[in-house]
């Protein structure tokens, strides 16, 4: 889940503030079987969408953005006269 929440606060460009991974889950239920005279009543889970939340508290699977994704500052321009 760390892994999944620093990919996500680099994709979309975050250099500051703590976030939590957020994920939103999708339930289906209905006849689950080998063949349709053999069904039994089931569910199937899929994840939906996965974002960011940002957070205060620090745990496990949160995330600095500062720490894994600092801004970077390329080469200072030379200045011609």
């Amino acid at each position: 889940m760390r892994d999944l929440a620093i990919l996500l606060v680099k994709h979309y460009g975050l250099h500051e503030g703590r976030y939590d991974l957020t994920v939103e889950f999708q339930i289906g239920v209905g006849g689950v079987g080998s063949d349709v005279t053999n069904l039994s009543p089931g569910a199937t889970f899929a994840v939906k969408k996965v974002g960011l939340v940002p957070t205060q508290a620090f745990g496990g699977a949160s995330v600095d953005a500062g720490e894994v994704n600092p801004t970077t500052k390329g080469p200072k321009k030379k200045v011609s006269s």
